[in-house]
């Protein structure tokens, strides 16, 4: 079913799904569909401490406003700045449409008790909630075993197997057979590449608006807040658990902010420099690319992601464990930044990638 632009509520769409696997892609794809009649808001939240994602989204188009909340994951210990971003892009302007984007390690299901919540029933409209999962690696043994995996596809309204050109066939078969046996049914089950879907799948009537909304992992979570992220709470309090550990090698040129977050069992290392810092596009892809070299285990890093000033234009780079590196112009026109994210235990080598983080500067 097919809602109606003309409406009181402001639209709400949840885009999720696992690092790396394409959600970004998906947000850019549905902003450039956007009608020009409609003003959207973006909420995203990076896990990180820096945020890279913001400034990725970021445009020149008054009517599309971004704000980001990092450092923290909204489905569990940012749920407050959740609360108080969403209420204020209410108030920057009228709004038809809100897209949120929570970390890759969170647990959707929260933000949408939220949203049916009484403070919220009354303003947000839920309507199509995207997993967006990378069909190269997501195995189907995964959503028995990991409650993260599992809650993704429950609360998805529309599954999205993406990077269907690094997957094998019998792995994308299984995934969807999986699927099809998912109850309630999906409303779509999309297998394909740069996160390409047809953009009017935004508007249909999410499957949690058609019950009395009750989120089958409500009771988790509240034990979970009660015990597991307690004690990742208390870590993000104490002291950085990275930068504070050593002197840094290297005086990088134009530093203005480095940073490190510890939570859900997860490092997040975060460097931001000013404006006026221009990099070596190609020594950054090679230094991404070493990443590669790391022996693939438990403690192997995970993902980094950066939007550098390379001359005039800015460029995006993206690497995934044991995945070739991208890169894409944005419009982002301000500071560079660069975050990078590890296991909790991890023999990350952080002098030595500083140290040739200063050697793409020019």
């Amino acid at each position: 079913m097919i809602i109606s632009a003309i409406q009181s509520k402001i639209a709400v769409n949840l885009v999720t799904g696992t690092l790396g696997s394409g959600k970004t892609t998906l947000l850019l794809n549905l902003l450039k569909h956007k009608p020009a009649s409609e003003n959207w808001g973006i909420l995203v939240n990076d896990f990180g401490a820096i945020g890279i994602d913001g400034a990725i989204l970021e445009t020149d188009n008054d009517s599309v406003q971004v704000s980001q909340i990092p450092g923290g994951c909204i489905c569990c210990s940012a749920l407050t700045d959740f609360k108080t971003t969403i209420l204020e892009l209410t108030k920057k302007q009228h709004l038809d449409r809100i897209i949120i984007e929570p970390s890759g390690l969170g647990e959707p299901d929260s933000i949408i008790d939220i949203l049916h919540s009484a403070e919220f029933k009354s303003i947000f409209e839920v309507q199509t909630v995207f997993a967006v999962l990378d069909s190269s690696t997501a195995k189907v043994e995964q959503f028995d075993q990991l409650m993260i995996m599992r809650n993704l596809i429950e609360v998805a309204d529309i599954i999205i197997f993406n990077k269907q050109d690094m997957a094998s066939r019998e792995n994308t078969t299984a995934l969807n057979q999986y699927s099809k046996l998912l109850y309630p049914p999906k409303l779509a089950v999309i297998n394909t590449t740069q996160s390409i879907i047809d953009p009017k799948l935004i508007s249909l009537e999410s499957l949690s608006q058609k019950k009395n909304h009750t989120s089958p992992f409500t009771m988790h979570q509240q034990e979970r807040s009660k015990t597991q992220l307690t004690g990742f709470e208390t870590d993000d309090n104490q002291q950085d658990p990275i930068f504070d550990d050593f002197q840094p090698p290297v005086s990088l040129k134009g530093l203005k902010d480095r940073k490190s977050k510890k939570q859900l069992k997860t490092v997040s290392i975060g460097w931001a420099f000013n404006n006026d810092i221009i990099f070596d596009w190609q020594k950054l892809v090679s230094l991404f690319e070493e990443l590669n070299q790391t022996p693939i285990s438990n403690s192997s890093p995970l993902r980094a992601k950066g939007v550098f000033k390379i001359g005039e234009p800015r460029m995006l780079l993206q690497w995934v464990k044991q995945k070739p590196v991208t890169r894409d112009y944005i419009a982002y026109k301000r500071d560079s930044r660069l975050e990078v994210l590890l296991p909790q235990s991890n023999n990350f080598d952080v002098c030595g990638f500083e140290s040739k983080l200063g050697k793409c500067q020019k």
